[in-house]
């Protein structure tokens, strides 16, 4: 038996397993039980209290979702032809509201990604009804809601999509200087950008807000990547004047353009209602 559970993946897999569990009807009392009779946690008392600050936020996910999701989940298929792609698949947790998924992880660029990506896929269908995006997420004890709105047209969908698809293919035959931290950062930073608030310009400030994102002391921040620091060193990928070596410039999408292709139009699509 463990004697205590690691605060970063296992406390992750404990809140994951009673988020599931509780999202299909099920107690917290069953799941406790059920992780204590699999040697997930630590004997007694310290297995209880290990449990309880794992699974602190998942009364609040729970509350969340049901205030957000009415009647049983479904799943969609999909089958688009994308400038001569096909692109089929299957989309689960649509709702009468929209698609409203819960997650045991915190804030994160890469899960965005994954919303975003099946956002567009919705929005790009004819035969599935307009539909919003929700991302229940961990924040501390509580739950952080990210929501994508209905004003995206289809035909804008399929525009984006198609353009992601060919960068996907461009990044199996070499290195695309794409980072979903870095990179929204610096999105983040150009649209936020006041010029009466701000004394540096807009590009200035998102440059910083990247520098910020890739330079994070903590684990999994993309500049201390073993694979990034590979192929780009303690050089700065996300500054104007980087390529990586070999690479024509002509043919490589810079950091800006990958960027701005990725984030612009999720970062207009967040909390947006049609009409609105």
């Amino acid at each position: 038996e463990p004697t205590h559970i690691d605060p970063g993946l296992e406390a992750w897999d404990v809140r994951n397993k009673a988020l599931e569990h509780r999202l299909t009807g099920g107690s917290e009392a069953e799941v406790y039980e059920r992780l204590r009779l699999s040697g997930t946690l630590p004997l007694g008392v310290p297995g209880k209290i290990a449990f309880d600050q794992a699974t602190a936020s998942v009364p609040a996910l729970v509350a969340e979702h049901a205030a957000r999701t009415s009647g049983k989940a479904r799943s969609v298929s999909i089958d688009l032809d994308l400038d001569g792609e096909r692109l089929v698949g299957q989309i689960d947790a649509i709702y009468p509201e929209g698609r409203v998924v819960a997650q045991a992880s915190g804030t994160s660029a890469k899960h965005e990604v994954g919303v975003w990506l099946t956002h567009l896929a919705l929005r790009a269908c004819e035969d599935v009804p307009l539909t919003s995006s929700t991302l229940i997420r961990r924040a501390g004890a509580e739950a952080e809601v990210l929501t994508l709105g209905t004003t995206l047209s289809r035909a804008r969908a399929r525009t984006l999509l198609s353009a992601i698809i060919k960068d996907y293919q461009r990044g199996q035959r070499y290195p695309l200087c794409f980072f979903p931290e870095t990179s929204k950062a610096y999105v983040e930073g150009l649209k936020s950008h006041d010029p009466d608030k701000h004394k540096i310009s807009a590009e200035a400030r998102a440059l910083s807000r990247a520098e910020k994102a890739w330079e994070k002391d903590m684990p999994g921040a993309e500049g201390k990547d073993r694979y990034n620091l590979t192929l780009h060193g303690t050089q700065r990928p996300y500054e104007p004047s980087y390529t990586i070596e070999g690479m024509d410039a002509e043919v490589a999408p810079s950091f800006e353009e990958l960027a701005l292709r990725f984030w612009l139009d999720l970062y207009d699509e967040v909390g947006k209602e049609e009409g609105a």
